[in-house]
């Protein structure tokens, strides 16, 4: 009979990545990476997870490990700040440095689409009124004001029209909220 005794190696995984798909820009986003050792021989070296944003290419941040024993894994959870990241398609990557020999399982990738921060923006958009006018007329002065942002005004506003020669207000009206 002949023995054959498997070659004990530690084998550092990257085996899940978890991230929301849609996000707003601005937002704290938990990016959670599950990393194990697959092998059969304990990993006594530590090592350390790096998750990266390859679309912006920045580095959202790095956590050490101090080592794993064979068959354990852990889940990290990376704080993913994305105030001043570019609009649209994300590729998040997550990857260890533990020397191992199959590189194949040292890191995932998973995507993420960053969107416009909401904000509603009323903005007047045309008026008119006659050039000229005699003092004491009635006179018909037409604002449009409109919401040129992406989000519903869902608090209302005052429209005023004011006479800036003599600084008086000339009318004021109200609007209880207008959609995007």
């Amino acid at each position: 009979s002949v023995n054959i005794n498997e070659t004990p190696v530690a084998d550092i995984a990257v085996s899940a990545m978890e991230a929301p798909t849609e996000v707003t820009r601005g937002d704290q986003v938990d990016v959670s990476v599950t990393v194990g050792n697959t092998g059969n021989k304990d990993a006594t070296d530590g090592f350390t997870v790096t998750l990266r944003d390859r679309t912006d290419n920045t580095q959202v941040a790095s956590k050490s490990v101090s080592g794993m024993a064979a068959g354990a894994s852990t889940t990290l959870t990376f704080s993913w700040d994305t105030q001043g990241l570019s609009l649209g398609g994300h590729e998040l990557e997550a990857r260890h440095d533990f020397d191992d020999e199959n590189t194949a399982n040292d890191s995932r990738t998973t995507s993420v689409n960053i969107n416009e921060t909401p904000v509603a923006d009323i903005a007047v958009s045309a008026m008119e009124a006659p050039t000229e006018v005699t003092r004491g007329d009635q006179v018909d002065v037409s604002v449009t004001v409109g919401n040129t942002g992406n989000k519903d005004a869902t608090d209302g506003f005052t429209v005023t029209l004011r006479d800036r020669t003599d600084n008086t207000q000339v009318a004021s009206k109200s609007v209880s909220g207008m959609a995007a």
